[in-house]
């Protein structure tokens, strides 16, 4: 099962108004935020790129994997955070 099957509303559920979410854009920082929720911190277009911040809603014990997932893999998208498989 892939995160994305847990999470209809992937590629986000809170960000900033007006703010555009692309699967491509990629992961700078993650932190659990509590009551099951993963704050991940993205950056658009490249190194210097605006940043903003998504929440994500995830069971818990899907949270854990998914938090240690994301801080192996350098460069991750938020795309690839969908397809992260957690019966791995």
């Amino acid at each position: 099962m892939l995160i994305r099957d847990f999470n209809p509303d992937l590629p986000v559920i809170d960000a900033p108004a007006g703010t555009k979410v692309d699967l491509k854009d990629v992961v700078v920082s993650v932190q659990n935020k509590g009551d099951n929720m993963l704050g991940i911190r993205l950056r658009k277009g490249g190194k210097y790129g605006r940043e903003y911040t998504v929440t994500l809603r995830l069971p818990a014990d899907v949270l854990q994997k998914t938090l240690f997932t994301i801080l192996r893999k350098e460069g991750m998208t938020l795309g690839e955070i969908g397809e992260i498989d957690i019966w791995q």
